[in-house]
């Protein structure tokens, strides 16, 4: 059992010290094997400016290493749900990450300013800074606190539109917060025309025929409902590969 709770605080010190790492702008990703790390000083050559990553083993320029900030992080996949905590008056108060679901769940939480983690019957915290719990509250603050309620229910929405890709060897996540579903649509729409350029993704290149059918091999499944009662989406896959492009636009109820 002590064991079992000393790991538990081992995951979330992990999780606090990467985040923290991120709003120092002390994590880099290897131009390489593309794998993220810490800087630290026992990778680097003070001799020849250079760093070498601590996964693939190769040493780099400096200059050559891309530095990553906290927005990086929060954009990533790394984030697999967000809770929003908000006054009574619809005013944004604090957020609510979920970095990890499998086994316990481990959360981000800027209104307890810790990282924590919730078992069956086992909890565990690791503090994080108030430098990095103001940086998370006012990435996420500042668009929510300007949004428009709505004039029939006086509840606010925000429209999330988010890009899951996967090629043979690189993967991604992105996301859009929209005020408005004119805008959200705007963008989702946006965002499937990229995906059909044949100049921005393989999917343009590939997937469509020249009367707009989608050739043998691949699968599209499109759905479009302005009504949102259920999610929007636009998916390309290429079972052969493993590749896809999955766009997804849902309104989300803030609570």
């Amino acid at each position: 059992m002590e064991n079992k709770l000393k790991k538990n605080l081992e995951q979330c010190e992990y999780i606090a010290k990467t985040v923290e790492a991120y709003r120092k702008g002390e994590m880099y990703r290897c131009p390489a094997c593309g794998e993220e790390f810490i800087w630290n000083f026992s990778g680097y050559d003070a001799a020849g400016n250079t760093y070498a990553c601590p996964y693939c083993k190769k040493s780099f320029p400096m200059k050559d290493l891309q530095q990553l900030s906290l927005s990086d992080y929060l954009m990533s996949e790394s984030i697999l749900d967000i809770e929003y905590l908000l006054d009574k008056y619809g005013q944004f108060v604090s957020i609510k990450l979920l970095v990890s679901a499998c086994g316990p769940s481990i959360y981000i939480d800027t209104d307890e300013s810790a990282v924590k983690l919730y078992g069956l019957c086992e909890t565990a915290a690791y503090p994080l800074s108030e430098e990095t719990v103001n940086e998370l509250n006012e990435f996420y603050g500042d668009a929510l606190n300007n949004l428009p309620a709505s004039p029939v229910s006086n509840k606010k929405y925000v429209y999330l539109i988010t890009l899951d890709w996967a090629t043979e060897d690189d993967k991604g996540f992105e996301f859009d917060i929209c005020a408005t579903p004119e805008k959200a649509f705007e963008l989702f729409h946006k965002r499937i025309d990229q995906e059909m350029n044949p100049q921005f993704s393989w999917v343009g290149e590939e997937v469509f025929a020249e009367d707009g059918g989608v050739k043998e091999g691949y699968i599209l499944d499109a759905l479009e409902d302005d009504t949102f009662a259920t999610a929007s989406r636009w998916c390309v896959s290429d079972d052969d590969t493993g590749r896809f492009s999955d766009i997804y636009l849902r309104r989300v109820l803030l609570q």
